[in-house]
């Protein structure tokens, strides 16, 4: 083998592991700790770590290469860039999402405890979480059951309609709840 053909067997293991490591361990991490609508709020602004990331990269390949820049490669480079920017940015997006919020996750800020009003129907099959940020979706029920068994509480599942319940979350580094 080439040492050209070595470079690009090791270039593209290294994405299958990244890739591999976001699906398999980082994705299921966020989902577990995360309500939905703490990502959605994340996700509206998350675009901004991506972006310093490009320009950081941009900016680090310029500095390198700018002494043997000549000036009508300068319309190249920059369709370069703006390719590989657009590139990257929709590639790795997810990917810096969550990596940034299992920083966020890893490191513990004050905490916050939330009131919920329990609204149940067994008849109509209905259960939630009632408040000005309610939560409805199964997960996020799924979750915050399973954090609060895990610290020893009564499910959730276990309480009557208008019952009155606390959560707890941690806000972490970059100030996005996340539970216990």
């Amino acid at each position: 083998m080439t040492k050209f053909s070595k470079r690009n067997i090791i270039f593209v293991l290294c994405f299958i592991v990244i890739f591999s490591l976001q699906d398999f361990i980082l994705k299921p991490i966020i989902k577990e700790k995360y309500l939905y609508d703490d990502l959605k709020d994340f996700k509206n602004y998350s675009w901004k770590y991506t972006v310093s990331i490009i320009v950081l990269i941009a900016t680090i390949i310029i500095f390198r290469i700018r002494k043997s820049l000549k000036a009508y490669q300068i319309p190249v480079i920059i369709l370069a860039f703006m390719f590989f920017g657009t590139s990257f940015y929709f590639g790795v997006h997810n990917l810096i999402d969550n990596t940034i919020l299992y920083i966020n996750s890893i490191t513990e800020g004050s905490r916050i405890v939330k009131t919920y009003n329990v609204i149940s129907h067994k008849e109509n099959k209905t259960f939630w979480l009632n408040n000005k940020d309610s939560v409805h979706e199964r997960n996020d029920l799924e979750n915050i059951n399973k954090s609060r068994t895990k610290n020893g509480l009564k499910s959730i599942f276990e309480y009557q309609n208008n019952d009155t319940i606390r959560v707890s979350f941690n806000k972490g580094l970059i100030n996005v709840n996340y539970l216990e």
